[in-house]
């Protein structure tokens, strides 16, 4: 299944001395696989293409640039997070084994994160 979500970050200057209240903490433990080409081709292009995995959030993201915000698209885990799958789920204008953003490159694992 295919979600899509609009994302906007706004930044706020809070008053000098400002504490921000009492909060809960909440971890969430999840590992990111970031792809792109040898060329940063999708950096430059300011796209955001990984695989997640853990408790939350598990699978497959895309985010693009859209006006002043940002486009996130959503399939969930494929089975490999460290292969870009083979099959074509819509958000991938070609197959995703062959991924491209304006180059011949394919997309290959970049930078595992965790956090």
């Amino acid at each position: 299944m295919t979600e899509e979500y609009r994302e906007r970050e706004i930044k706020y200057d809070a008053a000098a001395g400002w504490v921000l209240g009492r909060a809960e903490q909440l971890t969430v433990p999840l590992d990111s696989v970031y792809f792109d080409t040898e060329q940063h081709d999708l950096l430059a292009h300011g796209v955001t293409l990984r695989c997640r995995t853990g408790q939350t959030d598990a699978g497959w993201q895309l985010t693009v640039p859209d006006g002043d915000a940002r486009t996130e698209i959503r399939v969930g885990p494929t089975g490999s997070h460290t292969t870009v799958p083979k099959t074509s789920p819509r958000w991938f204008p070609v197959s995703a084994a062959d991924y491209r953003y304006g180059t011949s490159s394919p997309c290959t694992p970049t930078a595992p994160r965790t956090g």
